[in-house]
């Protein structure tokens, strides 16, 4: 299936986002957070990227820059880990094993020009539970380019 057809003209309530991350094992939603709140988000975290180094190894990029620990860093990073098309999509995955599920990190990067592709990997296999039968985590990313 193409990423044309996995997008939708807006954040739309009725589409079914968990069914669509389910079969595809991703999809996009567009225009999910109001610009205003990403732009203040983007505002407050602009300072600590100028004072992050770049990251080390191939995995993690020589020339990406990642921090965690949103939350503390920026009033405005609270909107997007509780918003709730996020959090309900969530529960319908990954509540179907389990009562409930908790929020893993937060982190922010910036991929600089002339840093290769990630090798693809799964993030779950740290987890040492049966593979392919369980839904450990599910990673939400916000793209502000």
């Amino acid at each position: 299936m193409s990423n044309a057809a996995l997008r939708a003209p807006s954040a739309d309530p009725e589409s079914n986002w968990s069914e669509r991350l389910l079969e595809n094992r991703y999809c996009i939603i567009p225009n999910l957070m109001p610009p205003p709140k990403v732009r203040a988000l983007h505002d407050d975290l602009r300072e600590r990227f100028e004072k992050t180094g770049f990251s080390d190894g191939d995995f993690y990029g020589r020339r990406t820059k990642r921090f965690g620990g949103l939350l503390k860093r920026s009033a405005h990073a609270a909107a997007f880990v509780q918003n709730p098309l996020i959090l309900d999509i969530a529960q319908s995955v990954l509540g179907l094993h389990c009562d409930r599920f908790q929020l893993n990190l937060t982190q922010a990067l910036e991929i600089w020009p002339g840093e290769p592709e990630q090798l693809p990997h799964r993030d779950q296999d740290m987890w040492q539970g049966p593979k392919g039968q369980i839904e450990y985590l599910i990673n939400v990313m916000w793209p502000f380019t």
